[in-house]
């Protein structure tokens, strides 16, 4: 605590100052715990990627893929804006329109968390619905993945209740 301001005057041998031993131990250990867990993860990026993390990795690309070849996602469309946009979005939807022969398709496509992804903020969701014509709509979660992907799916789900709705 201080008990003076700048530009006061200060009699000689009054008390500027109280310093709490407590709360600075306490700043102390939060400095330290930081620190620690700031070298934890030096020390993982130094020692690289362990195999395992790395053919996990790949499954999950090439199974992204896969998924995207087969809705006929156009790599133009991937390449300018990226996997999680609203372009890849209706892509998507109109592909599984396509792939499925219905009236109606549906997609979902996001960075469900913890972290971001290629600059775009966990929770970024974009929905593509497309029918006689294509529509995306934007939605940035704050949860953490599991409640990300479980509010996409039900925001996905209302979407598709109000276009049928639409065209009874």
């Amino acid at each position: 605590d201080l008990f003076v301001k700048v530009g006061d005057a200060v009699d000689a041998g009054a008390k500027l100052a109280q310093i709490d031993p407590l709360a600075v131990q306490i700043k102390l250990g939060q400095a330290q715990s930081t620190l620690r867990t700031a070298q934890i993860k030096l020390d993982q990026l130094r020692a690289g990627a362990k195999p395992q993390d790395i053919v996990e990795a790949q499954a999950a690309v090439d199974n992204a893929q896969v998924k995207l070849d087969q809705l006929g996602v156009p790599a133009s469309t991937l390449k300018t804006h990226g996997a999680v946009s609203a372009e890849t979005a209706a892509a998507m939807a109109e592909g599984v329109r396509r792939l499925l022969r219905s009236g109606l398709g549906v997609s979902i496509t996001g960075v469900a968390g913890p972290a971001a992804e290629d600059n775009k903020p966990a929770g970024l969701t974009f929905i593509g619905l497309a029918d006689s014509k294509t529509t995306t709509h934007r939605f940035q979660w704050q949860g953490d993945r599991w409640d990300n992907r479980r509010r996409s799916v039900l925001a996905a789900l209302e979407l598709l209740v109000r276009a049928l709705e639409g065209m009874s």
